[in-house]
Parts: structure tokens; sequence; C-alpha cells
């Protein structure tokens, strides 16, 4: 869960303006509201105001291609804006919820923008004709203290990543990422900066927010797409993933695999049971909460279940009984996820109901084992 209240990417601030008198030349906020001149014939010459066009760098991103025209052109006016840290950027619209939805995208898309705070103050510009918004985003630091720390943040991100295969598969990616992110960095609902990427590469402790827009930032090194859901739990706000592996759309949500999360263990462990897993999974636990499409994950094949052999549709007992053998032998816990509730229900009542564990774990006289109802996921314990 976010510490407090999930910091919203834009505070609503209507700003009244005054109407002015021309009374000669250019007037209004950086001389960009309009131009008029006097000709001998008594006519007017108006030059326009209206914000110039900039460049995408967005492309690439998924929210950003769920927008249209109108939200895309406001989107790429704003998130260059805030990339350069223009004290007063000025965007082509005058809808208040065509701005709030474009905050939110930016915020999803980009998980590096750990220089401003969520809260931005908006007016209306331009004198003769009412071109848009005049939005002022609150940052956080000035910009040399802005790339000081972006620098410090990539040199720790880049020796993590260092540690990936060269040869390394989608799954493989998406799987070193939740290890990566569970192992190096606790959960602390009091953490500082927790709600951006300073939290997790600089200080090591954050919260829901620092988590996905890590996993966000590191997935965009990885050449990965992935963004930020926002959502809630029954315990609040709530923010998670969600990622493109292998041309399909899977969610991730690394706090819940942390069992730091909710004091489920007096030792930080990993649970796998959110890792790369479909909307039907998610929805039992999670609540969406997005001003933009999320799309339906319904492919299996990059769950970590299904890629680690550890799925099943039918009730197997040879096979389920292997992995909780080698499991023992190992000394490592094994978890299983079943694709269905009979499936479940069987190995439930075969393995710990009439205790045929033992087949399997020769001289064990009990078996701990954590159950995921939900996801219908047991965890059997060996360590």
């Amino acid at each position: 869960m976010m510490k407090n209240n999930r910091l919203r990417w834009i505070s609503l601030i209507t700003v009244i303006v005054l109407a002015m008198s021309c009374l000669s030349g250019c007037i209004g906020p950086l001389g960009l509201v309009g131009c008029a001149s006097l000709f001998e014939d008594g006519t007017y010459e108006i030059e326009s105001d209206a914000p110039a066009s900039v460049a995408t760098y967005s492309n690439e991103k998924y929210v950003y291609n769920t927008l249209d025209e109108t939200h895309k052109k406001v989107y790429d006016e704003l998130y260059q804006g805030i990339v350069d840290m223009d004290d007063s950027i000025y965007v082509s619209t005058e809808d208040d919820q065509v701005l709030t939805t474009v905050t939110e995208a930016i915020a999803a898309d980009h998980g590096d923008l750990f220089y401003i705070d969520g809260n931005y103050s908006y007016t209306n510009y331009g004198l003769i004709t009412s071109w848009g918004f005049e939005v002022t985003p609150s940052y956080t630091m000035s910009k040399a203290e802005r790339d000081s720390t972006q620098a410090r943040i990539e040199e720790v991100a880049n020796s993590w990543l260092a540690e990936v295969p060269p040869d390394a598969n989608d799954y493989q990616k998406s799987k070193w990422v939740y290890e990566t992110l569970i192992n190096r960095v606790d959960y602390n609902g009091d953490a500082p900066n927790n709600q951006n990427i300073i939290s997790v590469f600089l200080n090591g402790q954050t919260v829901c927010q620092g988590y996905s827009c890590a996993a966000t930032y590191l997935f965009d090194k990885l050449g990965i797409q992935c963004f930020t859901v926002p959502g809630a739990t029954q315990d609040g706000l709530h923010a998670w993933n969600c990622v493109k592996l292998d041309g399909q759309y899977y969610f991730m949500d690394i706090t819940w695999g942390n069992s730091e999360y909710g004091g489920s263990s007096n030792s930080k462990e990993i649970s796998y049971a959110m890792l790369n897993i479909t909307t039907e999974d998610i929805l039992k636990t999670h609540t969406l909460d997005a001003p933009f499409v999320v799309p339906d994950c319904v492919a299996i094949d990059d769950n970590y279940y299904y890629q680690e052999g550890l799925y099943f549709d039918t009730f197997l007992k040879e096979k389920m009984g292997m992995i909780l053998h080698n499991g023992y032998v190992t000394d490592t816990d094994v978890s299983i996820k079943c694709a269905n509730q009979e499936t479940y229900d069987q190995m439930k009542d075969y393995f710990l109901t009439k205790g045929h564990f033992q087949d399997y774990c020769v001289g064990l006289p009990r078996i701990s084992y954590v159950e995921y109802p939900d996801e219908r996921i047991i965890l059997y314990k060996f360590t």
C-alpha cells in the first residue's frame, strides 16, 4: 500500500485570469499572449500565440498509444516541459479532464520523473484568444540537483543490470526485475522519497509506488514495455505494473511479492504468486483505477508457474509429488499453482489432508505450508 494517499498527478487549482487592456504591442505571460498591429486603414494583424509543436519521445510507451491525438499533443507538450524543467509549460487544452488524464498517463509511462512531486497548478493563457493552460509543475529540486541525482541512480541501476545475461529472454528478464527489487529493496511505509525511484536505487527502502516506478525504469533499460497501474486493494490505494513479454501483457505486483509487505514473515521471502499474472487473477484482490485503457491480460506463457513447470490444469499426483520430493531433498520451498478449483482441491486433499506428502518426502513427519486460495496456490515449506 502506498503511504497515505497516492499522489494524484494534478492539483486542480483554478486561477482566475483578470482581463487586461491592450494599449499597443504584445501583452501576456512571457510574451505568449497575442500581438496586434494597427494598420493605416484601421485593420489589425493578429499573430497566433498558440503553443509551438513539440516532438514526441513516447512512441514506444503503452499509455501514450492508448490516447487520441488531442491527448497525445498535450502529453508531448507537458512531458517536454517537465524534462526541460520549465517553470511554465504551455499546453493546448482548456479541458481540465484532458490535463488530468495526461498527467496520470505520463506518470504511468515514465518511471524516472523523481524530481516532481505530482502536484500541478494551472491557469488559462492567451489574451486575444485563449489557447489553453499554462501549467506550473512542482519540482522538488533544481535542474543541477536533478542531473546529479540522475547520474547516481543510473550508476546503481546499470551495476544491477550488468548481472542480466546477454541472452536472457523476456521471461528471464522479468523474473530478474521482480527478484532484484524484492531482494535489494525493503518495504518500508516510512521510507523517504517513497513515491519515486530515489527511495529504491539510493535508499533501498520504498513502498508500492517506488517499486512500480523502478520496475518501469528497469524494463525500459531492458527494452521491454512496462507501465505503472494505479488502483487499490483492501488495504487502500495501491500501484503495480503491467509488462509486455513476448508480445503479450501480464500484471506484476512486486510489493505483494515481498513478504515484508503485511508482515507475513520474519525474514524476507519472495512469493511468485504475483509474477506475470492474468487480469482474472489480479482482479481477485486488486481494483483498477486508471483514466486510460488497461489491456486485458489473458496469456499464461510467461507466468512464473507455467514457465517453471509448476502449473497444473489437472491433478497429476506423481508430477506434483516429485516437485515436493525435489524441494525436500534440496531443502528448498516450492509452490504449485492450479488452473482450476477442482485441481486445487484434489491436490490439497491428497497431499495435506490425507498426508501423502510423506510418500515423496520420506522421513518428514509433518509439513508446513501456506495457502493462497485466491490464486489457487499452495507453498510447501522445507526451509
